[in-house]
């Protein structure tokens, strides 16, 4: 594990303090796309896995709400449906073939999204919902964990 200190001032969104002291570190398991989430997410989630709120489509398919879980060895989206069921599909990051920001023509409802490539399977759409930052972050975290060092 490799410990990043955080640095002064540690603001969440809608002006709250996390309540870690300046200074603190936070360990950062070195698996999948962990180390390069920024440390005071992290320490917001604990030991949990980074996670996102998304939409996404695969192919020409529908679109569908839900989140993105970022582990260890694979990528997890889920969702729900009207009637309650919850559906959970995960994907291996050894099983991503490119990953690229969408043109404008390609986002989804208008939100950046990031284009994901799998081996074999119809390509993946994902819009980030959180904040504008968050398809860029699971782009280049997704691009990191596949082997690549950028997302295009």
């Amino acid at each position: 594990m490799v410990t990043a200190a955080r640095s002064t001032g540690h603001p969440r969104r809608y002006g709250t303090d996390c309540g870690k002291a300046a200074g603190e570190s936070v360990a950062v398991p070195m698996t999948g796309p962990w180390p390069l989430v920024h440390a005071a997410r992290m320490a917001t989630q604990g030991d949990r896995p980074p996670s996102y709120a998304v939409i996404w489509r695969t192919g020409d398919g529908p679109v569908r709400p839900g989140k993105l879980v970022l582990e260890a060895t694979r990528l997890r989206l889920e969702t729900g449906t009207p009637g309650g069921r919850s559906t959970v599909e995960g994907i291996l990051y050894t099983d991503l073939v490119s990953i690229e920001g969408a043109p404008a023509a390609q986002r989804i409802h208008g939100h950046p999204t990031t284009l994901v490539g799998r081996a074999g399977r119809e390509p993946l759409a994902i819009a980030a919902l959180d904040s504008p930052g968050s398809a860029h972050e699971i782009a280049m975290l997704l691009a990191r964990a596949a082997g690549g060092t950028e997302a295009a």
